[in-house]
């Protein structure tokens, strides 16, 4: 790709610089690193920068050239000024964890790609409007992991609820101590299995194992008691990501920003505002009906017309008779 057509977008505190001149995916990093410099003002001993969604800090010194480090024409790069010595490799977290861990490309799913998730907006200024939707996926089952996955990618990829199902089972069974059988509410060996099964509904344990492992705190807005769950919050990480929950199904919710083309899926836990906005959401729901008493709502089996009562019923006939394809029916 020649330079003519390659131009990336570097954002300080205070403003917004578009490089074109001399770039191409051969472009040398050290090379990158005095434009940025020049272009920012900053010392290139002590330019901080960051890119991808979520950020992941470049570190000048570890790829050749652009290529290399990942980054594509059209990015984004986000400059800080480092007041430390020497170059940022990594971006610290409250908990001290390193966030260029979050969401790294060795921890998506297989069926998720970098390219997709150029679309996803990063962290939009405020006075941007915006506002929280909810984005409907599939009820077959496997909605939480759908919806974690749109959160991801910003698409609907039914395909990946394999991937994470393997990868709660995978976890769970690597630490059986920690999920014992009183946690489970069964043998270790046999949740694992019950979990890779298509017709099992995740939950808690689901969201938490989720939750370590792609390093982002999951606020689960319930819609039933407006109460916001918040899976990883004692681990403090950097970013967030909210899903609705009726009771018995689990949507995501992002932001959409009404007049631009960009939407936004992950947040900063520091954004309070996108917090509010989901309680707002919860609480408009729960006084518009918007849910399911799992205890008491009736449904009917689509594939043998049985009447069920409840989550828990529901949820054992699926996996007595492996049917999936259920309707709400009035009492």
């Amino acid at each position: 790709m020649t330079s003519s057509n390659f131009s990336l977008k570097v954002k300080t505190k205070d403003r917004n610089i578009e490089i074109k001149d001399s770039l191409s995916l051969e472009t040398k990093l050290t090379e990158l690193q005095n434009i940025i410099s020049e272009a920012a003002g900053i010392a290139s001993s002590n330019l901080k920068v960051l890119f991808g969604y979520p950020r992941k800090a470049l570190n000048f010194g570890e790829f050749d050239n652009i290529k290399q480090a990942g980054i594509k024409p059209g990015d984004t790069l986000f400059v800080e000024e480092s007041t430390g010595a020497g170059k940022a490799s990594t971006q610290s977290t409250a908990s001290g964890q390193d966030s260029s861990n979050v969401l790294t490309s060795s921890d998506t799913p297989k069926n998720i790609s970098n390219e997709q998730k150029s679309h996803i907006s990063d962290v939009m200024p405020r006075e941007v409007k915006g506002i929280l939707l909810k984005k409907e996926v599939p009820s077959d089952n496997s909605c939480l992991f759908t919806s974690l996955a749109f959160v991801l990618s910003g698409k609907i990829d039914v395909s990946t609820s394999s991937f994470m199902r393997q990868l709660v089972a995978d976890k769970i069974s690597s630490q059986p101590d920690e999920y014992s059988d009183a946690i489970l509410g069964k043998p270790n060996k046999e949740y694992c299995t019950w979990i890779l099964n298509p017709n099992s509904w995740g939950g808690a344990i689901e969201l938490a194992v989720l939750s370590d492992h792609y390093g982002f705190e999951i606020a689960v807005v319930n819609s039933v008691t407006g109460v916001i769950s918040r899976f990883g919050e004692d681990k403090h990480y950097d970013h967030r990501v909210f899903l609705l929950f009726d009771g018995i199904h689990y949507d995501p919710l992002y932001m959409d920003f009404i007049q631009t083309e960009n939407m936004q899926t992950i947040f900063p836990t520091s954004d309070e505002d996108a917090l509010r906005d989901a309680q707002q959401l919860a609480r408009e729901a729960k006084e518009s009906r918007q849910f399911t008493d799992v205890n008491q709502f009736m449904i009917c089996c689509t594939q043998c017309n049985a009447i069920l009562v409840g989550q828990l019923e529901a949820q054992k006939h699926a996996e007595q008779t492996g049917h999936t394809k259920f309707d709400e029916v009035s009492k």
